[in-house]
Formats: structure tokens, C-alpha cells, sequence
């Protein structure tokens, strides 16, 4: 048994795509590291900070597949250090000590975070593709469902007529939103690190700011106006952007997911003869993705607290923070990223039920229209009036188990003004889904 579902050779893929989990494997962060002490080599190399040969040295070997990840541990284990013993690695293979001049004017923090948000600004571009490609499929289905009328649906109760696409619509402007906010994020969080023991840039003197505007440029990354060693909103941000992406998917899930179920049995998912929906019930076809999908949300949103203990960070740096940091924030990424792809996989498989759909938006009958009728009503014998009678109409109706219609026809204020006709045209549901259509339309 694993001891985490991203890593479970069974389950992995319930929690995580490939993508995710190659970006935050060891030998990712590994490489990362390597590719900023290599980066930095290069440009103190440039600044004749130092030779130009070791730059070069150290470049040629600063390659994750030359390092023994097994003697990696073990002297992470004897040093109880996170970071040195990748320098010891790299020195050692490094030739007529070249290596002495790895980490030049660096201190730990500065290289593992601007790896952290090199893995960062990738998991980011690839959670950002998946949601762009998700909402282009519910921008689809908006527009596929537009004329489809379904039951809208207030506090657990029948409410008025809607359009299917309506819904998708809706739900499209919801990602777009988290999508826009994964994109603003970027100028803060795509921010590289480089400050030396305690941010000041002392240990390089006068080159300090300009190796540092060099490094960025190198590893393509905004330069810090100053020191984020204690400073991580830009990363509870990032994970909140998350928080919140993951929690309108699970929404949407959810959704489906009751919209799925047996006395409501609106749409149904397209299901290959391989998929078994329960292993004792053989007529069942159990939403499993959809009920992933929920899962994974909860579990983000519950995770999120994390990130926000890492904002109270003491004096000028603490690693008690980036701990924390190493457990949540490649979590989150997996989990996210795995709600997207798997929702989107699901709704490539949605298909309507016509039938079902067509009985719920009639199971109250005409009762369903009271609000339209109310209002035509309303201009006869003004507002509260009319909704008096309608009300108490409707309860008639729904204690006798009868019509609406049939009840209102019985108050004169009723039918002084209008016909039986006039009724069951005014009470129709599919004439009452107001700018549904429009709202999808003009998306």
C-alpha cells in the first residue's frame, strides 16, 4: 500500500495525471536546482565573477542523470540538509575544482525556490491548457443544449424553466473567471529568487543586483524588487486560484452528479463495455468520475489551510514554511489538474435524456408558471394582490391535485380578465425561459 494516492500504482491516476507528476517528481526539482546553479555559473562567468571555464564545468555536468539519487539521499539523511548535498554531488563531478565555485554568493532558499517556481510556472501552464480546452467544451455543450427547455431548480425545490445551455453558461463564465485569475497571477508569482543569507545580496557586494537581473533573465523569470524568502502570498495565491478552480468543478460535478441520480435521471454518460458500475449490482452505472471529481475538490479545499500557515513566517527566513510548502503545494497541482482532466472526460461522454427531462419540467404541471401569470395578473389588480391569489391558488392545487388553471379560474379577479386560453398559454413552461437563449448567444 502507498502511502499517498499520487504515488499509489493503482490509484495514481484517480489523483494525478503523468504530466503533474513528472513536473513535481525528485528528478524534475533535482534538475531545476541544477539548472539555476548552472544559470548562475554562467552569468558570474559573464561578469568575470568567476572563470569561465568552471561555468562551463559545472553547466556540462549540472545534468540530473549523472547524479546517484541513492548516495543523493543517504547524504541527505546524514546532513539533515535539503539542499547541500546536491552541491557536494555536483562538485564532486566537476573536474580540477571547478566545482568550488558552485553556489557562488547563494544560499539554499535562493535556488530551491526559483526551482519551486520553475515546477510552478510549468504545472501552471499545464492546469491553464486543461482549463482552457475544459471550458471550450462546456462553451460547446452551452450551445449544443441552448434550446433544450429543463427544470430550473431553487433550494432544493422546482423553481422556473431554464435552458440545458443556459446552465453550461453559467458554468463557463465561472471558469472563465478562475482562468483570468490564473492568468493575472502570473507577473507575481512566475517571480525568480536570488538574495543571498538573509536578502541583503551582501555576500556580491556591488555585482549583487546585476547578477541577479542577469540569472532571471537566464531562467526566464521576473526579477524580485526585493527579497520573498519570508514572504509567500504569491504562492497561497497561486494555490488559492486553485482552491477555487477545484471548487466550481467539484460544483459542476456535484451537480451532474444529482442530476444523475435515479429520480432526477436527466442525462447519462456514454460507458464502454469494459466499465462496471457496481460489483454486485449489475444494472447499476455508477457516476464514478463524477464522484472522483467531487472527491478531489473536497480534499483541495480542505488542503488549502496549509498554504495559508505558511504566510506567517518568522524574521528573515524559516523553514519550518518551506516544509509545509513541500506538502501541499505539489498536492494541489496533482489534485487540480486531475479534477479538470477527468471532468472534461466525462462530459465528452454526456448525452440528454429527453424523456426525463420533459417530466421533470412538468412535474408540478402548470404550477410551474405561477410567477408569469402573477405578473400579467399583477397588472390587473396590482402586485401583492395578485400574488395573494396565486399563491393561495397554488396551494390549492397542490392540496386537491389538481391544476392551476383549473383553481384560478375560480377567483373573479381572474376570470374577469381572462379566458381558459389565455391560461394555458400564460401558464405554458416552454414560453416562460426568459433570456436563456440570449445569455448563451451572446457568451
Amino acid at each position: 500500500m502507498s502511502t499517498s494516492v499520487i504515488d499509489s500504482l493503482l490509484y495514481k491516476d484517480q489523483f494525478g495525471t503523468p504530466e503533474m507528476r513528472k513536473i513535481f517528481s525528485d528528478r524534475t526539482m533535482v534538475q531545476n536546482w541544477l539548472d539555476v546553479e548552472a544559470s548562475l555559473a554562467k552569468v558570474q562567468s559573464e561578469l568575470d565573477i568567476i572563470p569561465v571555464e568552471a561555468a562551463k564545468e559545472i553547466e556540462k555536468n549540472a545534468d540530473v542523470d549523472l547524479i546517484n539519487f541513492e548516495e543523493l539521499k543517504s547524504e541527505i539523511d546524514k546532513t539533515n540538509h535539503p539542499f547541500v548535498p546536491v552541491i557536494t554531488l555536483l562538485k564532486k563531478l566537476c573536474h580540477d575544482d571547478y566545482g568550488e565555485y558552485i553556489h557562488w554568493g547563494a544560499t539554499t532558499q535562493d535556488i530551491m525556490d526559483s526551482g519551486l517556481i520553475l515546477q510552478i510556472k510549468s504545472a501552471h501552464e499545464t492546469i491553464l491548457k486543461n482549463a482552457h480546452e475544459l471550458h471550450d467544451l462546456i462553451n460547446t455543450l452551452a450551445i449544443k443544449y441552448k434550446d433544450v427547455s429543463v427544470i430550473g431548480r431553487t433550494n432544493g425545490q422546482h423553481a422556473l424553466p431554464i435552458t440545458l445551455g443556459f446552465k453550461f453558461a453559467v458554468w463557463s463564465h465561472e471558469l472563465e473567471r478562475s482562468i483570468s485569475r490564473l492568468v493575472e497571477c502570473e507577473d507575481r508569482l512566475f517571480t525568480g529568487q536570488f538574495s543571498g543569507a538573509v536578502g541583503t545580496l551582501a555576500s556580491l557586494e556591488n555585482d549583487g543586483l546585476t547578477i541577479q537581473r542577469l540569472l532571471m533573465e537566464e531562467l526566464k523569470l521576473n526579477v524580485p524588487k526585493i527579497t520573498w524568502h519570508s514572504s509567500r502570498d504569491s504562492l497561497v495565491e497561486f494555490a488559492s486560484i486553485l482552491a477555487i478552480l477545484a471548487g466550481s468543478i467539484g460544483s459542476i460535478a456535484n451537480e451532474l452528479y444529482n442530476l444523475n441520480k435515479t429520480e432526477t435521471d436527466e442525462f447519462y454518460l456514454r460507458q464502454t463495455e469494459d466499465e462496471i458500475g457496481s460489483s454486485t449490482m449489475p444494472h447499476k452505472k455508477n457516476p464514478f468520475n463524477l464522484m472522483h471529481v467531487i472527491s478531489l475538490s473536497r480534499i483541495i479545499k480542505a488542503n488549502i489551510h496549509e498554504a495559508y500557515l505558511t504566510l506567517e513566517s518568522e524574521s528573515e527566513r524559516d523553514a519550518r514554511v518551506l516544509s509545509i510548502e513541500q506538502d501541499y503545494i505539489s498536492r494541489i497541482c496533482c489534485m487540480t489538474d486531475a479534477s479538470i482532466v477527468k471532468l472534461h472526460s466525462t462530459l465528452e461522454k454526456f448525452e440528454t435524456i429527453k424523456k426525463n427531462i420533459d417530466k421533470n419540467l412538468h412535474l408540478l404541471g402548470d404550477l410551474i408558471s405561477s410567477e408569469k401569470f402573477m405578473l400579467k395578473l399583477a397588472e390587473k389588480v396590482g402586485r401583492q394582490t395578485a400574488h395573494n391569489i396565486v399563491h393561495e391558488a397554488s396551494m390549492k392545487s397542490r392540496e386537491e391535485n389538481n391544476s392551476l388553471k383549473e383553481q384560478l379560474m375560480l377567483y373573479k379577479e381572474v376570470n374577469i380578465h381572462f379566458n381558459l386560453n389565455q391560461l394555458e398559454d400564460l401558464l405554458n413552461p416552454q414560453n416562460y425561459i426568459g433570456l436563456s437563449q440570449w445569455f448563451v448567444e451572446n457568451d
